[in-house]
C-alpha cells in the first residue's frame, strides 16, 4: 500500500508536468510590486472605481504583489459599463437580476510599453430577491462586489500570465 502511495506521488508531478502545466512560482511573476494609477469611472453607478481599486489591492496582494506609490509598474483604466437587468419576473416583479461591469484596462510596464489587459467582457453576477427593497439594494451590494472581484482577478491574472 505504501509503495503504491509513493508512486503515486511521484507520478502525478511527472503527469503534471508532461501535460505542459507547470506551478507559478514568485521567481515567474516578472512584477514584485505596482501601482494601481487612475482607474476612470465612466459609468453613472457612483463610487465603481473606488470599489474596483479596493479589489485589484486585494487581488494583488493575494498574488504576493506589493503595493507601492512609487513603483513604475501600473495597471490603469476605465469602466466603460455597468447594467443591471432584471432577467426574471413573476406577475410582473423581478425576482432575479443580472449585474453587468466591463471596462478597458492597461498594464504599463517600468520599459514604458502599455499592454491591454483582460477584463473587457462583461463580468456579470446574478441574484434573486422577493423581499423588501432594501433586501434587493443588499443583494444587488453583494453582487456588484463579486463582479468587481471577478473582474479584478482577471485583470491581475492577465499581466501575471502574460
Amino acid at each position: 500500500m505504501r509503495k503504491a502511495a509513493l508512486v503515486l506521488i511521484m507520478l502525478v508531478p511527472l503527469a503534471i508536468a508532461g501535460c505542459g502545466y507547470s506551478l507559478l512560482t514568485k521567481k515567474a511573476i516578472q512584477v514584485s510590486d505596482i501601482k494601481i494609477g487612475k482607474i476612470t469611472n465612466g459609468t453613472n453607478e457612483p463610487e465603481l472605481d473606488d470599489e474596483l481599486v479596493s479589489a485589484l489591492s486585494g487581488e494583488l496582494m493575494k498574488q504576493g504583489i506589493h503595493l507601492d506609490s512609487h513603483s513604475q509598474n501600473q495597471i490603469y483604466g476605465t469602466i466603460n459599463s455597468f447594467v443591471l437587468t432584471g432577467v426574471t419576473d413573476i406577475n410582473d416583479v423581478f425576482t432575479a437580476y443580472q449585474v453587468s461591469i466591463e471596462g478597458k484596462f492597461y498594464f504599463k510596464g517600468a520599459d514604458g510599453r502599455e499592454i491591454p489587459l483582460r477584463g473587457q467582457n462583461p463580468f456579470i453576477v446574478t441574484f434573486q430577491s422577493t423581499g423588501q427593497m432594501n433586501v434587493v439594494y443588499a443583494l444587488r451590494q453583494i453582487a456588484v462586489q463579486g463582479a468587481l472581484k471577478d473582474l479584478s482577478s482577471e485583470i491581475v491574472s492577465s499581466f501575471i500570465y502574460r
